[in-house]
């Protein structure tokens, strides 16, 4: 155990004599509306659970409700395979035509010029963006939006919807070269043609990567990591955890 936690930078002699002036965030933003579930997971954060805490955590396990539907659960999963087992197994039972999309991700230098990369390099690096790679798509298929398109219509990071069909975007006359992009209908009834969605980082006002993809993923399953930031409602998480912080 000792071992294991040597691994984290703040605890070494090397942090000290840097002098690194640590901040501690206190104000918690995504639990505020939800005084019991915070209060749980700050005794869980600092290994001081009850056995009260047992007793909430026990009452949420899928066992103990029968009625709930499991394939209208999002599954969230600590790896990856997993996640992607779940959604192509959803996928492959709809019998409509699949929907291609590729990612683009691309590194700049200190001048803001595109660096070439060695192949499968850009496959390593995008992973740290919300949307996948490689994105296949039906009529049918359940989606998650993967950031805020329009908060005050709640198209957000999350929503839920469903492709209805295929169109092209306003202004683009048909023909062999033209793409089409799904047309989502989320549950409060919004309709949203998503079409590419570029996510960049900077770094003091430099661009330092950039990633454009359709902003969606399958709903079925997700990452744990996928799913930070984002809203969801209803989950079943698969508990084969394999890292601290999980």
């Amino acid at each position: 155990k000792e071992k294991e936690m040597k691994r984290f930078p703040f605890l070494t002699p090397l942090w000290k004599d840097a002098k690194i002036q640590s901040l501690a965030l206190k104000t918690n933003l995504r639990q505020a509306g939800d005084v019991e579930f915070f209060q749980l997971l700050e005794r869980v954060k600092m290994g001081k659970i009850e056995l009260a805490d047992f007793a909430t955590l026990s009452s949420r396990l899928i066992e103990k409700h029968p009625d709930v539907d499991r394939e209208q659960l999002i599954k969230l999963c600590p790896r990856r395979a997993k996640a992607e087992e779940i959604n192509m197994n959803a996928i492959r039972k709809i019998p409509m035509e699949s929907h291609f999309f590729k990612g683009d991700y691309v590194k700049y230098n200190d001048k803001g010029q595109p660096i070439i990369q060695k192949a499968g390099e850009a496959e390593k690096k995008y992973d740290r963006y919300p949307a996948d790679m490689n994105l296949e798509l039906k009529v049918g298929v359940e989606v998650l939006l993967c950031y805020n398109e329009d908060v005050d219509r709640g198209l957000v990071n999350g929503a839920r919807g469903k492709v209805i069909r295929f169109d092209l975007p306003e202004g683009v006359e048909e023909c062999a070269e033209a793409k089409r992009y799904p047309l989502v209908e989320f549950e409060n009834g919004v309709q949203l043609l998503a079409t590419p969605h570029s996510w960049e980082t900077k770094s003091q006002g430099i661009l330092v990567e950039s990633f454009v993809q359709v902003p969606l993923i399958l709903r079925y399953a997700m990452t744990i990591h996928k799913a930070q930031g984002m809203t969801l409602g209803k989950i079943l998480v698969h508990c084969d955890f394999f890292e601290n912080g999980q």
